[in-house]
């Protein structure tokens, strides 16, 4: 999980960021996207996996996946969730995939 997933989480529980993350059973994540593909790209290569997909499961976390996705370009693909009925949805998907070079779409609600 992203550190911004976690803050836009924190937000829709009425909770803040700094008592989700203390809160966390793992190590909380960096803030910057792209030293947690770091991480990950570190722990992929230990388990001998060259791809893995980063998906954006909250509104707001796909500028975090891009930026991971930006990091290790080879080693990650970016994906998106978007609720295909919000009145938002055509904006938030061509942003995604024209200026944040996602690769793909998961509708939900499906």
């Amino acid at each position: 999980f992203s550190h911004n997933f976690l803050s836009l989480l924190a937000a829709q529980a009425g909770r803040t960021t700094a008592g989700v993350l203390a809160a966390l059973p793992f190590t909380a994540p960096p803030e910057d996207p792209a030293a947690l593909a770091a991480v990950w790209d570190i722990e992929l290569s230990q388990h001998r996996v060259s791809r893995a997909a980063l998906l954006a499961s909250l509104p707001g976390d796909e500028d975090s996946v891009a930026a991971a996705v930006a990091a290790f370009p080879a080693r990650f693909a970016g994906y998106f969730m978007a609720n295909p009925l919000a009145p938002n949805a055509l904006q938030r998907a061509t942003r995604a995939f024209d200026e944040l070079g996602l690769q793909g779409l998961c509708l939900f609600p499906a």
